[in-house]
């Protein structure tokens, strides 16, 4: 496959011009005033290798590993987003059932009834009700 790719670059390549422009380039545009930049991980080599003097071989490589498991932390954090989405609605009722559960097992052995707000209101109402239909 690199074989494929390298007989495809032309013949009289000027590796020196395109060494020479690649530098000029990153000096008219460093890669910490692109929009992008802020995104990219403080974990990528794009910028741990932005200081090569300061960083040794076993710092490098630590620095590999967090960024692999960064990485696969991402991943299935998408995914399971992915499925949430994907279930959201049954998830909303499962949600509500059970905070109501959670709800009333809480006023019962704490407040009783009588504590939730509008409890009382709710009471008057059908008191009312009852009244006027009998």
């Amino acid at each position: 496959m690199l074989h494929s790719i390298l007989s495809k670059l032309p013949k009289p390549l000027d590796l020196e011009g395109w060494i020479a422009r690649a530098i000029q380039l990153l000096k008219e545009q460093p890669p910490e005033k692109l929009s992008t930049w802020r995104r990219v991980s403080h974990l990528s080599v794009l910028k741990t290798s932005r200081q090569p003097d300061t960083l040794t071989l076993a710092a490098a490589e630590e620095i590999f590993q967090k960024q692999s498991r960064q990485l696969a932390f991402r991943k299935k954090r998408k995914e399971f987003l992915l499925t949430m989405a994907k279930h959201k609605k049954p998830m909303i009722f499962g949600l509500s059932v059970l905070s109501s559960i959670a709800l009333g097992l809480y006023v019962r052995n704490h407040c009783g009834v009588e504590m939730l707000p509008g409890v009382t209101a709710v009471r008057r109402a059908l008191a009312v009700a009852v009244r006027h239909l009998v």
